[in-house]
């Protein structure tokens, strides 16, 4: 790994022979990397674009494709690595378009990235990615640990209660910790039914909710971890992401999962680098584990714990609670709660 400073300096010069100032220095390539390998993934994607500089206005800049991406100049791959150092296989990535980026300050609407297919894996492997400007010659490589797959072990299911019984109820999600892993991010998904008012039936899920995330002091330990939260909040997150919508007649809970992604040593460390500062001083350092360019190569893992079915009082509390009895959700005796009669205090 390694750590570069930028910071900025003003420095004026007095000089009789010239009254120019060349803001542009001698171009030098700089290939930026950003890729997260997930054996939990059918497929794994690396973000490869150039650093670029220029006359124009760098926005202006950023929409053109030629100015981020390389146009078939790039030899990518990357090497499996046994414990001992020996690369026991080779596996070759290609561009791969992905359509309908949103608009955005760079080039859209097609996204280049390169892919491969995941092979099986021996989590006791590294990787190295090695990326060939076969134009200049120009390579820049980085290697990343493996993440090994984990059990989550609470919420055990197969229901779940989201009822606040008294002010110290909380809600636990657990999970054993995997080596290589110095980061983990829990995370909630609701699916849930939608009917029209001709009773016709969608599935639909409500946007993903980022509960809590937390760091590990050791790569190597295996010990149990978690986190917990207010079932509240659970109820006030909805009402952040639905509402009350004249085209529904009524809305039905289907099932809950609980995600929890665990991030390696270079993407807690990038992560860390890039949080809000509490300081006065705003100037940062910029974190690289790329030789020879700039960007992150580290290692990721998602374990889903799924079809979590709530239980009939928490159907009750989602239909008639303060925070979501606006949302038209179902009671257990599948009747809603009329907008007419919304309990005092419901938000």
């Amino acid at each position: 790994m390694k750590k570069v400073l930028i910071f900025s300096s003003l420095v004026f010069l007095f000089c009789t022979c010239s009254t120019e100032l060349d803001m542009l220095d001698n171009w030098k390539e700089t290939t930026v990397v950003y890729c997260l390998f997930d054996q939990s993934q059918p497929k794994q994607y690396v973000r490869i674009e150039k650093a670029f500089l220029g006359p124009d206005n760098a926005l202006s800049m950023a929409q053109n494709y030629d100015s981020i991406y390389y146009i078939n100049q790039l030899d990518v791959w990357m090497q499996e690595i046994d414990q001992n150092g020996v690369v026991v296989n080779y596996f070759q990535l290609s561009p791969d378009t992905i359509p309908n980026k949103e608009p955005g300050i760079f080039y859209a609407p097609n996204y280049v990235l390169y892919s491969m297919n995941t092979p099986v894996i021996n989590a006791t492997h590294s990787f190295k990615l090695i990326i060939t400007n076969v134009n200049t010659g120009n390579v820049v490589d980085a290697t990343t640990t493996i993440i090994k797959d984990f059990n989550i072990t609470r919420p055990s299911g197969p229901t779940l209660s989201l009822i606040k019984i008294s002010p110290t109820t909380m809600i636990d999600v657990q999970w054993a910790g995997t080596p290589n892993a110095r980061i983990y991010q829990v995370s909630c998904k609701f699916h849930y039914k939608e009917r029209d008012l001709s009773n016709n039936i969608t599935f639909k899920v409500a946007p993903e909710w980022t509960i809590s995330s937390i760091e590990t002091d050791s790569i190597s330990a295996n010990t149990a971890h978690g986190i917990s939260f207010d079932p509240n909040a659970f109820y006030k997150y909805l009402a952040t992401v639905l509402s009350n919508d004249p085209n529904v007649s009524a809305r039905e809970s289907d099932y809950l999962e609980f995600i929890v992604y665990a991030g390696g040593e270079a993407l807690q460390t990038f992560m860390a680098v890039n949080s809000p500062s509490n300081s006065l001083v705003q100037e940062r350092p910029l974190y690289t584990n790329i030789n020879n360019g700039l960007g992150v190569f580290s290692c990721r893992y998602q374990k889903v714990k799924t079809n979590l079915t709530i239980t009939p009082q928490t159907e009750d509390t989602l239909s008639k609670g303060q925070y979501s009895c606006h949302l038209q959700f179902l009671d257990r005796n599948e009747t809603i709660t009329n907008i007419l009669d919304l309990p005092p205090g419901c938000q």
